[in-house]
């Protein structure tokens, strides 16, 4: 079963991962490939893979 968070469906895995992050008074923000990469678009993944550090 999927679960919806701003507009993105997610997979169970995904959402787990995501709340083993401690709780702080933060904001944090975290590169999921799956979510900010067109997986399908093999020019903007290979485009995004050269920013990589």
């Amino acid at each position: 079963m999927d679960d919806f968070i701003e507009g993105a469906t997610i997979d169970w895995d995904l959402l787990a991962a995501c709340h083993r992050f401690p709780t702080l008074d933060q904001s944090r923000y975290l590169w999921i490939d799956g979510l900010c990469i067109d997986q399908q678009n093999n020019k903007e993944r290979a485009a995004q893979v050269q920013m990589v550090p």
